[in-house]
């Protein structure tokens, strides 16, 4: 094996893949870590406009750092609510579409609920109180719940991928992804949080 590498230097295209998919995966850790928290735009969005852009391989890279910025956001929950539950409960309830008597079923709020981006708050500010301790006893259904949502988030967007690519090429799909987001949200929000 003279003169010969086992690990062979990427071509310009797939270093420049490689370097767009090291982005989308720090953007994918944030939004993650921010939906867990507060936010209210899942970061499925994000999932599946990678799975368009970079095929269902390398979009499990920014799906995977969207798991472990969830699961951070989760442990940061978890914890605050240990030290002081009664703020950690007014904060939860500043996010649109969080009432009451969501905040007051954490478990079913995590399995019956995964898909809206808002029971997993619930569950991480509200899990120590319900006796879900030590924090391992946590991670563990936290996790099962955000890697079953991501991963059929990649499998349906898998799927539109491999139907529709040879009509729309990568910019229609992304397209795509993007309305069907927009009137989801739009749905979603005259439906649940009445801002539409």
């Amino acid at each position: 094996m003279n003169g010969m590498s086992l690990i062979r230097p990427l071509s310009p295209r797939n270093a420049l893949t490689w370097s767009w998919l090291l982005v989308w995966s720090l953007v994918a850790f944030i939004w993650a870590f921010a939906e867990a928290v507060w936010f209210f735009i899942m970061v499925d969005v994000l999932i599946s406009l990678a799975v368009m852009r970079f095929g269902v391989l390398r979009a499990m890279v920014p799906t995977l750092a969207a798991l472990i910025g969830a699961l951070l956001g989760g442990i940061v929950l978890y914890q605050w609510a240990q030290v002081n539950p009664e703020t950690v409960r007014a904060f939860i309830l500043t996010v649109p579409g969080i009432t009451e008597e969501l905040a007051d079923e954490p478990l079913g709020a995590l399995f019956l609920g995964g898909f809206t981006g808002v029971p997993f708050k619930i569950f991480a500010a509200t899990a120590y109180e319900a006796g879900i301790a030590p924090l391992q006893e946590f991670l563990q259904p936290a996790s099962m719940a955000r890697l079953s949502r991501f991963v059929a988030v990649v499998a349906v967007s898998g799927v539109l991928r491999f139907l529709l690519y040879t009509r729309l090429r990568r910019v229609g799909l992304m397209r795509l992804t993007l309305f069907i987001w927009v009137v989801f949200y739009a749905w979603f929000g005259y439906v649940f949080w009445n801002i539409v």
